[in-house]
């Protein structure tokens, strides 16, 4: 969807608001269950699109400001003892002769879209077994100072306030307000703090307040927290704040195709960077190894006095490899397990959360000369599918794990698969 379709989408919304509707003046009033015309993704055999559907937003409590159970507002939040402060935007609506509400402006659209959105991924939240206390607090229009790289086109979880940020957005795409994979996966941000990033600033003051800040989708204080010399952080440490952030983002991109079935979300508003993140099959499987992040160690420390921040491109390539990796995953599942697809997809999200919550215990396990792997996660799959795993799932995973022995210069033996004993299943054989 180029930027004209993008225009003439939301232009129809507001058009749709004066034509046939009526002007709805007791916004305020209107709560309960609520009709209201947003754009969603669709996939059709195999291609995406945003059409404007008809939902509803469930228990609000006052329309006037979009908030209810599950979302509320801030415009332009500050941080006031860990928690957003400011005023709320207000939104306007027209309501059509069949009770459906119309949002006559962007603010209101991007509102309604957002509120249905947490919605959605908390209810889905719960069905995997994950508490989520509500409402979502959201901020719209955030300022941030001082790094001009995240004051715009952005959107962050702040794990401090426990909140969703969303700052201006002047790209001529689709704002990343009413995107849907990126929504959703800034929302398992918030899911990744509660299990590793949280637990881990109680213990750990370097790496964790690192990995709290800008670099992961954390801002405490805004430009206003307190920077680190790079210095205080050993290579060992760098190494684990690194991957803790790339498989951060790399399993929040499977969250977003978990929950829009489109494996390139991210094309509709961040197009430079579809290329490097599609979780479309490759040709060639790959993935950065130990050895690789040690490299761009070295190489960010030569260049940079924050070689933290110079990573911050990087993480993505540690990242984008497991999210394709999962996303595979599922269709194995679907094909050897006679999985519906929704099916395949809950179980490779509840495999997610529980190895987030083993990640977050074995980071906060570490001591100062102990590293985190990045076979990890192709591990913990064969051993939590031990005992019934097909032979094209033990395939997929000895793939990836022998993905860096396709190297020219690296010999060595090589990750199989080998049928178990007395049941139909396989196993991973390390070499």
């Amino acid at each position: 969807m180029n930027f004209s379709r993008i225009s003439m989408l939301f232009l129809g919304a507001f058009l749709l608001a004066f034509t046939g509707c009526k002007p709805a003046p007791n916004e305020q009033t209107a709560n309960g269950d609520l009709a209201v015309q947003i754009p969603l993704s669709e996939v059709s055999n195999g291609n995406s699109e945003y059409l404007l559907k008809t939902v509803t937003l469930k228990d609000i409590s006052n329309l006037r400001e979009v908030r209810g159970k599950y979302a509320q507002f801030f415009y332009a939040p500050g941080l006031v003892e860990g928690r957003l402060s400011g005023g709320s935007p207000i939104a306007y609506f027209a309501k059509t002769k069949n009770e459906t509400y119309i949002a006559k402006d962007a603010l209101s659209l991007q509102m309604a879209t957002l509120y249905y959105h947490m919605q959605s991924l908390m209810t889905w939240a719960q069905d995997l077994g994950i508490t989520v206390k509500g409402p979502f607090q959201i901020g719209l229009n955030t300022k941030i100072k001082g790094d001009e790289a995240v004051q715009a086109n952005n959107a962050f979880y702040d794990g401090r306030s426990k909140a969703m940020l969303f700052v201006p957005y002047t790209d001529r795409e689709m704002p990343i307000s009413v995107n849907a994979g990126i929504i959703a996966h800034e929302f398992f941000h918030s899911i990744f703090y509660s299990k590793v990033l949280g637990p881990l600033s109680k213990k750990h003051v370097t790496i964790s307040q690192r990995l709290s800040d800008e670099n992961v989708h954390s801002l405490e204080g805004w430009g206003k927290h307190k920077k680190i010399a790079a210095g205080n952080l050993s290579e060992v440490e760098l190494f684990n704040e690194t991957y803790l952030r790339g498989i951060n983002e790399g399993l929040a991109d499977f969250w977003g195709w978990a929950y829009t079935d489109d494996p390139d979300f991210i094309k509709w508003s961040l197009s430079a960077h579809v290329k490097k993140r599609s979780l479309t099959k490759p040709e060639k499987v790959m993935y950065k190894t130990d050895q690789d992040i040690e490299t761009a160690i070295v190489e960010a420390r030569n260049i940079a006095d924050d070689p933290s921040q110079a990573l911050s491109n990087f993480v993505y390539d540690v990242g984008t490899p497991y999210a394709r990796f999962l996303k595979e995953l599922v269709t194995v599942k679907m094909k050897n397990e006679g999985l519906m697809r929704a099916d395949a997809k809950k179980a490779v999200s509840q495999f997610v959360i529980k190895f987030i919550e083993h990640l977050g215990h074995d980071a906060l396990a570490l001591n100062k000369s102990e590293r985190l792997s990045t076979q990890s996660l192709f591990k913990a799959v064969a051993e939590a599918d031990a005992g019934r795993q097909s032979q094209e799932q033990c395939e997929l995973i000895i793939q990836y794990l022998n993905a860096p022995l396709q190297k020219e210069d690296v010999i060595a033996a090589k990750y199989t698969c080998e049928k178990e004993e007395n049941v139909d299943s396989y196993k991973v054989v390390a070499p």
